[in-house]
């Protein structure tokens, strides 16, 4: 009677066999005829290399952001980066990506007005005082003119309109240059310091302050008589003074950096132009003194925005 056979070599005879060499090759996990070799290497990973080796600098893991900090931007980038050739803006929409809200500007400027009654009000009431007192010297002055001239009709018109250009030039150059000083209380106020009466009186660079107030004087009067030319460029100036006082650019690169911001959220900029048109005409109603509530909130309304709109986040 024949028997039949294990056909696994380890079970025949019923006893246990030790592999042969040829097995040995296939399921000794040292290799084969030498079973207290070490094992193979693995092969190199995307991060790992032979041993005793220095692997390249490209097989390391791209490092994290500086500071951990996600969406953090080197220094000399974004609009910090204006002085040095223009760096990338923020997008559009203003800080963290989030659409800036022009009524939570308002609701902003009125909380701090109201935080900040004395100081405010001190300084708005010395410089309105002080711009009624020029601007009507400077009326009077234009009205002797006139009555001097009146021997000669063609000269007296020709001194009138001449007249009436100056007029106009120096009371838009004072009033940009108390936009100025609301600015300056502005800037200090979203900054998060303590607010005095004298942050209204101090101009950080005070000769691009004069010169950048001149210019935006200058292209004002010479649109007044257009209107619509007259509210264009008050829009794409908008932020010209604040970047002269805040981030000290000159008045060309002040002018650039404003067109710039106002291009990129023109929406935001034109509907916060038109609530800050709309506030002053209310206010200037009651014999302009509402002008003394409306102007500083306005002002620290639209510091707010561009705060927001240059990547930096009010106080």
């Amino acid at each position: 009677m024949s028997t039949n056979t294990p056909d696994d070599p380890s079970q025949r005879d019923g006893q246990p066999q030790a592999p042969s060499q040829g097995d040995a090759q296939s399921t000794n996990p040292y290799g084969a005829g030498d079973p207290f070799a070490k094992p193979a290497e693995p092969a190199a990973g995307p991060y790992s290399a032979p041993t005793g080796s220095t692997p390249p600098p490209s097989a390391y893991p791209p490092p994290a952001e500086p500071f951990g900090q996600p969406g953090y931007q080197a220094p000399g980038q974004g609009y910090g980066a204006y002085g040095a050739g223009y760096g990338a803006a923020p997008a559009a929409g203003g800080f963290g990506d989030q659409p800036v809200q022009v009524g939570d500007a308002f609701s902003y400027a009125w909380a701090k007005f109201t935080q900040n009654l004395a100081p405010i009000l001190l300084a708005v009431v010395a410089y309105f005082v002080g711009f009624v007192v020029l601007v009507a010297l400077f009326f009077g002055i234009l009205v002797g003119g006139s009555a001097l001239g009146s021997a000669d009709p063609t000269a007296g018109l020709l001194a009138l309109g001449f007249g009436t250009f100056v007029f106009v030039l120096l009371v838009a150059a004072l009033a940009f240059l108390v936009q100025a000083a609301m600015i300056s209380g502005s800037l200090a106020v979203t900054s998060g310091r303590p607010l005095t009466t004298g942050d209204f009186f101090r101009f950080p660079n005070l000769g691009n302050v004069v010169l950048t107030a001149l210019a935006i004087a200058a292209g004002t009067a010479i649109l007044y008589f257009t209107f619509v030319g007259s509210i264009i460029f008050g829009l794409f100036s908008m932020f010209a003074l604040y970047f002269v006082m805040d981030k000290n650019l000159g008045v060309v690169d002040a002018f650039k950096a404003s067109f710039s911001l106002v291009m990129r959220n023109a929406g935001t900029c034109v509907l916060l132009l038109v609530l800050t048109m709309v506030a002053n005409f209310v206010g200037a109603i009651p014999l302009g003194l509402g002008l003394i509530i409306t102007v500083p909130v306005s002002m620290i309304a639209t510091a707010y925005v561009y705060r927001r709109l240059v990547g930096e986040q009010p106080a």
